[in-house]
């Protein structure tokens, strides 16, 4: 009899433990940034918040876990080796009087982290008419990168600069609207936009 209610007590826990836990997510999307991993994933009904485990091992004999809150759906995984292949699993959890309940773990996913972003340079600046200057670089490859970003100012610590984007299928654009007699600083970087966030590569040397 005793035994009875011992076991019975158990598999009442377990039944109450297994009700609680939340349903387990599935990770929707999965981007490589530089040195790092964006993760989304599509919010849990009840969850309190979520456990993320990645690993460079797909079976995850080393792992490294982050928790966000339950308002959270992304999260952004940074300081990871630059180029390397990691893998990604979530579960969500609720608390209840303190303690955690948690679903299962999800299927997972795995992405290579980006190198740093492509850098380029400066070729030439000229001025052919009052006011503006023709900025030219080194292209680079559209695969790599998404554009440049351009800074000009009227000193070489850049303070109160300005700045114009240009798209990767170019290698020139006029500066325009400059003051007439003012010497010019210009530098350029490459970007990259990923989910929306733009991610750059180191500045050239600059040209005046």
């Amino acid at each position: 009899a005793v035994l009875m209610s011992v076991l019975t007590l158990v598999s009442t826990t377990t039944v109450i433990s297994a009700s609680i836990a939340p349903a387990t997510p599935s990770i929707s999307e999965i981007y490589a940034i530089p040195g790092g991993a964006k993760l989304k994933w599509k919010k849990v009904k009840g969850a309190t918040g979520y456990q993320i485990k990645y690993s460079k091992n797909s079976d995850f004999s080393h792992y490294i876990i982050k928790n966000t809150n339950g308002v959270t759906v992304s999260k952004s995984i940074t300081s990871l080796t630059k180029g390397k292949r990691y893998y990604f699993r979530i579960r969500a959890y609720k608390t209840v009087k303190s303690k955690n309940y948690y679903s299962k773990w999800s299927k997972y996913r795995s992405v290579v982290t980006l190198n740093s972003i492509r850098t380029t340079s400066l070729i030439s600046l000229n001025s052919n008419s009052p006011g503006t200057i023709t900025a030219k670089w080194n292209k680079v490859s559209g695969s790599y990168i998404s554009g440049y970003q351009l800074v000009y100012s009227t000193g070489s610590s850049f303070r109160n600069s300005k700045s114009l984007y240009v798209g990767s299928a170019y290698s020139s654009r006029v500066i325009r609207d400059l003051t007439e007699g003012k010497k010019y600083y210009v530098k350029i970087r490459c970007y990259k936009t990923i989910d929306g966030k733009k991610y750059y590569g180191s500045y050239s040397k600059y040209k005046y």
